[in-house]
């Protein structure tokens, strides 16, 4: 497993009429982060900022005994008073599950600690455990009243899945600042106007073979890009190559031939965004399509063979970079 080495950097300087350009990096909810704003107030919008995001990551951790979502899941079923941050999170989650008809699960904690992916012990369970593993994992058994929440039939909560969204779209007031850029985990938000004066934010797009590398780049304003994909975090087994997304019916790595779904949203939709991005590619390429269509998503699409689908919200947006590495946009 790759050690990550991370030196933390705030820096500040001055952008031109009198404007204060700062940026902070950091790690929380188990990434590297950045924050960066532009304003008379940068500086101090931009702490709060990451003290935000350090809180919220206190709040859902799984594995920090103090956090909400761990007081949740070891409750035994009984109600838990949860926070409005918890609970705006909590609510997003359920929100994209219905609508996805579970292909994003916040409950699919027990599959994740089952097969250990990113972790040294990653392995292929046994049938049989995956099978007991599925038996608590439906969102129905999240029960949400008022400020309390409960968990039922064994159900553990991970909302891994959309809280750096929603931080995105939520830890910085854009009408605080001139204009901002949050990379949180690869999710990426942004808003107002960059240095420079333009609106206009260009963000890249990984080849999923060489994360270093874009296939794509995209045009935001005031808006938020969140990228879902096979080689994020991964083993293999046998010659085979098992990632992390995984499919709460089958309780295996999704397998529907894509290698990674981007979806764009404005600027406060992030946490929809990230949950949206999981599901659709849970779902595969023609259900996908369809539930894009149905709702008017912003999504590309890119599938094993390096063909690039682009939904028709996205496609102005769009510019294809990849064409060397072998990547062609679907006709």
């Amino acid at each position: 497993m790759k050690r990550l080495v991370f030196i933390a950097l705030a820096l500040t300087f001055l952008a031109g009429c009198g404007t204060t350009e700062y940026s902070t990096d950091f790690f929380a909810m188990n990434t590297v982060m950045r924050i960066t704003g532009r304003g008379t107030s940068a500086q101090e919008t931009v702490v709060a900022a990451e003290q935000a995001v350090n809180a919220l990551d206190r709040l859902l951790s799984r594995t920090r005994e103090e956090s909400e979502i761990w007081a949740l899941n070891h409750a035994g079923g009984a109600w838990v008073e949860a926070s409005d941050e918890t609970l705006a999170v909590l609510t997003t989650a359920l929100t994209v599950a219905e609508q996805t008809d579970g292909a994003y699960d916040p409950t699919v904690a027990p599959l994740t600690d089952l097969w250990q992916i990113g972790t040294e012990d990653a392995h292929v369970p046994t049938q049989a455990a995956i099978d007991d593993a599925l038996q608590t994992v439906d969102y129905h058994n999240v029960e949400v009243d008022g400020s309390r929440v409960r968990l039922l039939n064994g159900a553990q909560l991970d909302l891994g899945g959309v809280a750096k969204g929603w931080a995105g779209g939520n830890v910085l007031d854009p009408s605080s600042l001139e204009g901002g850029l949050l990379e949180l985990g690869g999710n990426i938000s942004c808003f107002g106007r960059k240095q420079g004066g333009s609106t206009v934010w260009t963000v890249g797009v990984a080849d999923p073979d060489t994360s270093s590398e874009l296939m794509a780049t995209l045009k935001l304003e005031n808006a938020c890009a969140v990228t879902t994909g096979d080689y994020e975090r991964y083993f293999e087994e046998n010659g085979v190559r098992y990632h992390h997304v995984f499919d709460p019916e089958t309780g295996y790595p999704a397998d529907t031939g894509l290698r990674s779904v981007t979806v764009v949203m404005d600027y406060a939709d992030g946490g929809l965004a990230d949950g949206y991005s999981t599901a659709l590619f849970v779902m595969g390429l023609d259900e996908g399509l369809d539930f894009c269509a149905e709702h008017g998503l912003a999504a590309a699409f890119i599938a094993d063979d390096k063909t690039v689908y682009v939904t028709d919200a996205l496609r102005d947006a769009f510019t294809l970079t990849g064409e060397e590495a072998g990547f062609a946009l679907a006709d």
